[in-house]
């Protein structure tokens, strides 16, 4: 799915607005928490989960699905 989104995200000319990262070290996690405008996890498996806690903290409105 991944290469299909990063496709989206040039035919739609967002590269300027969406940062792809996979999967990063904790450390490098609150970095890019605090360059964050807003946190989504649009997951229809993992509830609210301790992604969604750590965003919070860092002060950041949170957008989930409804599992």
């Amino acid at each position: 799915m991944k290469n299909k989104l990063e496709l989206i995200v040039q035919k739609e000319n967002l590269s300027n607005n969406i940062t792809s990262l996979g999967k990063v070290s904790e450390t490098e996690l609150i970095k890019w928490y605090n360059k964050a405008e807003v946190f989504v996890l649009p997951s229809l498996f993992e509830g609210f989960g301790i992604a969604c806690i750590e965003a919070m903290d860092c002060g950041y409105p949170v957008i989930t699905s409804n599992v």
